[in-house]
Order: structure tokens, then sequence, then C-alpha cells
């Protein structure tokens, strides 16, 4: 075996020290984040990139600057008559004698305005909007789709989105023909909730 000196053991780490200096070190892998469970709602809209969020704030915009125009609003009712229907709707559970979270979405399934009534269970209102969701894929209510979906219909199941709960108790919102939007309820039994749902959208039908 040969045996390295002293002089020999201090070359070789200087030759390493160097090697390792004019290494570069391994780029970092991207931020990942992992879907959560279709359940965690709001968690389905996932976080914007690791980088947009530590990325420094554009610089101030000189103070004659035209301020950009406002992005086009989807089709959907005024909060107004959103809240409307969710008073109607809460009003039709509330003589029932239950307690309901209730959402209305716009074309885009965008909120627009939620309730929830005292006592409901605190994930009601994200149900609702979860429901409304399909109302508003399908342009039916959602009891509908849960039909269709325990008969076997595949082209259904297909259109399905993670963000949605296809079970009872959400209705489309129509003008002249037109979805629009879409009601939804939880907290209830599902077919409780879609009638409570029907009378919010019921209840605004001649405003939208």
């Amino acid at each position: 075996m040969r045996v390295i000196n002293g002089a020999g053991a201090a070359a070789l780490a200087a030759m390493a020290s160097a090697a390792l200096a004019q290494t570069p070190p391994p780029p970092m892998a991207p931020a990942t984040v992992t879907p959560r469970d279709p359940l965690s709602i709001p968690g389905d809209n996932l976080p914007p990139p690791l980088a947009n969020v530590v990325a420094p704030p554009p610089p101030p915009a000189a103070a004659n600057a035209p301020r950009p125009a406002p992005p086009p609003q989807a089709p959907g009712p005024q909060m107004d008559v959103a809240l409307a229907a969710i008073q109607a709707a809460i009003a039709k559970c509330a003589a029932d004698g239950l307690k309901v979270g209730v959402a209305v979405t716009n074309q885009q399934g965008v909120i627009v305005a939620a309730l929830r009534m005292d006592g409901a269970s605190p994930n009601t209102v994200f149900n609702g909007l979860r429901k409304s969701l399909v109302a508003l894929e399908f342009g039916v209510p959602s009891s509908e789709v849960q039909t269709r979906l325990r008969a076997g219909d595949f082209a259904t199941l297909a259109r399905i989105k993670p963000n949605m709960f296809a079970f009872a108790g959400a209705v489309p919102l129509v003008s002249k023909g037109q979805v629009i939007g879409a009601i939804g309820a939880s907290g209830a039994m599902s077919r409780q909730d879609e009638a409570c749902a029907a009378a919010g959208a019921a209840a605004v039908a001649s405003r939208i």
C-alpha cells in the first residue's frame, strides 16, 4: 500500500478544494405544489409559483400615467341580485328548520356573494360554491348531473372537474336563455339544499 506523506496529502487537499471551488452548485429544483384532495376548498386553486411570490414589486407608475382599463366583467348577477337570491334561499331553509350556507357565482364560476346561516357548519358556503359550479357547467340542476353520474354516464363524468361537488343542491341562473351564473346551497339533505337554491333562483328570475 502506498503511503502519502504530509506534503502529498496537502497537495491533494488543495487540488480538491480548487475543483470544488470551480464546480457550480446544482440548480435548485423548482418549487412544486401537490394538488390537495378535491374536497379541500379553497385549496383547489393552487397558489402562485414561489418565484412570483418572492419577486420584488414593480416600480410605481408615474403620477400622470394613465391607469389600465379594468378587465371586462363576466356576465352574471349583480351583487344586490345575488344577495336577494341568497336571502330568499335562506328564508326557505329557515322556514323548513334548516341551517345552510349559500353561494352565487357568475358565468365564469367566480363567487359574487355568499352567506352562512347562524349555526351552519363552516364548510357549507364552500360546498354550496362547489355545487354551483356543477349547475353552471351543465346548465341544469346539480341533482340531474348526480343522476347521470349514478347511471354511469361517462361523458358527464369526463366534464367533472376537481373543484366540483356533484350532489343535489344547486341550480343555474338563466337570463334570456343564457346561463349567467348559479346558486348553490349546502348544510341540509341534498334535495333540501336544492329546494332552497331553487327558491332563491325563482325569487330573482325577473331581475336577471
